[in-house]
């Protein structure tokens, strides 16, 4: 609607404009035109040069001016006669060029509204769409609704979630505007499952913005890239090998819990920095088998300030199209730093990635499949893509061992820091675990072990419900191609981009009940779930996250 009134705005300005001038025009088709006119600038492309080529012109002009006005000059050759054709000569020419310049601008003018016309009729089909689902409130002409995601990323978190329950309001559908780009925020499982199975391309726009940094890593790549390379990656996840891993996150943890003893009794403290550098160890010494050992020393901790620092400027600039265009953004300070920041991620990589090289190629490379020992990830990625010289390139190891850092150490620290948060808060709760836990280990010191994990089941219950209520990637974009028809009867069609809102999902009284807010652990204990996409904290089908 906004659109349209715009159009007929500059329509009926553009056509008053023509008719308030319309002497200058009459008068304009009397008079001889200088040849070589071109839109808006009408002739004044031809006093660009020196001075004498300006001179040139101006007797060009003088001339032209004597042959149109010979006739009331007369036959009189004296200076004066001249001087007075050469002076009406001159002012008809001026009026002429102003005339022509309105007659350019008036054609680019209509030009224009012909082409927001056809601009508009292209996306017809879209316009449709987001009339017929229900939208978000302050939506501005160009910009959208882009303006409300201003501020840093707690604010865009909170505009997120108020996105969440109107959806949950609207039968799980609402849409808004990112400056010309309709995006529709679904919180309704049915609705998601159809999407995530039938729709695989993640948002190009976002896409790009993280394709900075991880280039073609299986998060963000194209589905020609995205689905081999998953069929490489996914033999380090198998159930063998995940037990092996668990020996690493016991000793970790242990580490972990030592530190965490000196702050009890001292009152609240943050927990972050803890988790953290628990997780960064974990996922270095399980994809590369490097042991860096950052919660006892600080050696590597710009590692993890380059990353977090990298990742906050993409989430940044994914909700803030006028820092889409590279040719703006590169142009910026932040690009600076963050190029900054990244190449010190890419030189720690690269440096792993040559030592093991190195080692391989003095020893071979283990089997994993045959190997009754933790396969890590760079290990299982270079065997499975054909080894040192037909597998995967320095580039493409780099590319998805840092998918793997980014997205194994941030969100795993993001869960367990908002579970032990609300175990803060819910002493009952707690008190539950800890009985389960000494059910179990009793009070010896043991490792944990694979065998030990399917019995903490009201454990498992808690990680659940505090992945439910504060999911780690509390949104997926994907692109619709061609037409996709949910089970309301909407239509998505071509161009829609779709934002899974995890977080209003998991919240949707719908299916959660109406205590949806509530933190309830015991809901995982009641036996399968109504929906199989009504609890997806790190997405659904096919292209949900592998680990």
């Amino acid at each position: 609607m906004i659109w349209q009134l715009l159009l007929v705005a500059l329509a009926l300005g553009a056509a008053y404009y023509r008719w308030s001038r319309r002497r200058l025009y009459k008068l304009a088709a009397e008079i001889p035109c200088l040849p070589h006119s071109y839109p808006v600038i009408g002739h004044a492309h031809i006093f660009a040069g020196s001075n004498e080529g300006k001179l040139v012109v101006v007797v060009v002009r003088w001339c032209w001016a004597r042959r149109t006005t010979a006739g009331r000059a007369g036959a009189s050759t004296g200076s004066r006669p001249r001087y007075r054709a050469y002076r009406t000569a001159t002012l008809s020419s001026d009026t002429h060029t102003s005339s022509l310049v309105a007659m350019k601008v008036n054609f680019s003018c209509g030009s224009l509204v012909l082409g927001a016309a056809y601009y508009r009729w292209s996306r017809r089909r879209l316009y449709k769409l987001a009339a017929e689902i229900p939208c978000l409130p302050d939506s501005y002409p160009v910009i959208g609704h882009a303006h409300i995601f201003a501020g840093s990323n707690e604010d865009i978190m909170q505009v997120l979630q108020k996105i969440g329950r109107i959806s949950n309001q609207h039968e799980g559908l609402t849409s808004f505007w990112l400056a010309n780009r309709l995006c529709v925020g679904m919180t309704d499982p049915a609705a998601i499952e159809v999407v995530s199975k039938s729709c695989l391309d993640k948002d190009e726009n976002v896409a790009k913005i993280f394709r900075t940094a991880i280039g073609n890593g299986s998060l963000f790549a194209p589905v020609n890239i995205w689905y081999p390379r998953r069929k490489i990656n996914a033999p380090f996840f198998n159930r063998k090998n995940l037990d092996q891993m668990v020996p690493v996150f016991d000793s970790k943890s242990s580490i972990m819990a030592d530190l965490l003893r000196t702050e009890a009794g001292g009152g609240d403290f943050p927990i972050w920095k803890y988790v953290t550098t628990f997780t960064f160890d974990t996922v270095c010494e399980t994809a590369l088998n490097t042991e860096i050992n950052m919660q006892k020393c600080s050696d590597h901790d710009y590692l993890l300030r380059a990353i977090d620092k990298c990742t906050q400027v993409m989430a940044k600039r994914m909700f803030h199209p006028w820092l889409h265009p590279d040719f703006i953004y590169k142009r910026l300070p932040v690009y600076k730093r963050y190029r900054h920041h990244l190449q010190r991620a890419y030189t720690f990589l690269e440096e792993n990635i040559r030592k093991k090289k190195e080692k391989i190629t003095e020893s071979g490379l283990k089997n994993f499949k045959n190997n009754n020992e933790l396969s890590h990830f760079i290990d299982v990625v270079i065997q499975s893509s054909g080894g040192l010289e037909k597998g995967y390139s320095d580039m493409e190891l780099r590319e998805e061992l840092l998918v793997f850092m980014v997205a194994g150490s941030d969100t795993s620290a993001t869960a367990v820091s908002y579970t032990t948060v609300l175990l803060s808060r819910y002493p009952a709760v707690q008190d539950k675990v800890y009985q389960e836990l000494y059910e179990v280990f009793g009070a010896s010191d043991r490792t944990v072990t694979a065998e030990d994990l399917p019995k903490l089941t009201y454990l498992e219950a808690v990680v659940k419900e505090s992945l439910r209520l504060y999911p780690p990637v509390p949104i997926v974009l994907r692109e619709v191609h061609g037409d996709t028809l949910l089970p309301s009867g909407t239509t998505l069609v071509d161009e829609t981009t779709v934002m899974f809102n995890i977080w209003g999902t998991h919240r949707n009284p719908a299916y959660w009940a109406p205590d949806a807010e509530e933190f309830r652990p015991e809901r995982f204990l009641r036996g399968p779930l109504p929906h199989p996409a009504m609890f997806v904290p790190f997405s659904h089908s096919v292209r949900n996250c592998l680990g």
